[in-house]
């Protein structure tokens, strides 16, 4: 995906993966529009093109987060170091998590929340439907765009998405678990431990159907 002008509007946040700016790019006939650019280092490399290709298989789900072009741009960090880019939808009010701040005692008003449980839920069944699971779902990977005088919510980050049966890789010792420790289900731990076989089967669970893809 080639652009005649790209031009750094902002910094928008950092992560383990590496850190998100906010690009205005520019096409040849003169219209541009804004990417949240999701830069990664050469080690998160195969997480970021695996996130590329389940949002490509995503594409057109209305509750899922758009990404532009079909492949990783790269370019050099301001200290030279090679990054990989993946350019994405501006959530123009951030993530959930930030959005909720700027309401008293982060409480949103009931109507909103009902209505943001149902995208959230929307936007799952697609992700379930395309045989993928997130792993990471929490209000830090869920954006809030503006619609006129609304707000419409949808998932984003799939760095650790698996598909459904997929078990993966780094099961280690001192991280036996994939996803955000605090918002797994509490059956996933014992004794403020994360079990691997619980832990697995609880994020390979579709919230669709109730009944988990791996057996006993």
């Amino acid at each position: 995906m080639k652009q005649s002008n790209e031009e750094f509007v902002r910094f928008l946040g950092e992560g383990t993966y590496g850190y998100v700016l906010l690009v205005k790019y520019t096409n040849p006939d003169g219209s541009s529009f804004l990417a949240a650019v999701k830069h990664s280092y050469a080690a998160e490399y195969d997480s970021l093109q695996k996130e590329l290709q389940i949002l490509r298989e995503l594409r057109g789900c209305p509750r899922i987060v758009k990404c532009f072009g079909d492949s990783l741009e790269q370019g050099l960090s301001s200290d030279g170091n090679k990054v990989h880019k993946l350019l994405l939808e501006y959530a123009s009010e951030g993530s959930l998590n930030a959005f909720m701040e700027n309401h008293t005692d982060r409480k949103l008003p009931e109507s909103m929340i009902k209505d943001f449980t149902r995208m959230v839920l929307e936007g799952l069944v697609s992700i379930h439907d395309h045989g993928f699971v997130h792993c990471d779902l929490k209000s830090a990977n869920l954006l809030v765009f503006r619609c006129n005088d609304s707000y419409e919510l949808k998932i984003s980050d799939f760095g650790n998405a698996l598909e459904v049966g997929q078990v993966p890789d780094y099961w280690e010792t001192d991280f036996p678990y994939v996803g955000t420790p605090i918002y797994m289900p509490p059956e996933s731990f014992r004794d403020g431990v994360a079990f691997r076989d619980a832990s697995r089967k609880e994020q390979l669970q579709p919230l669709s159907d109730g009944e988990s893809q791996e057996k006993p």
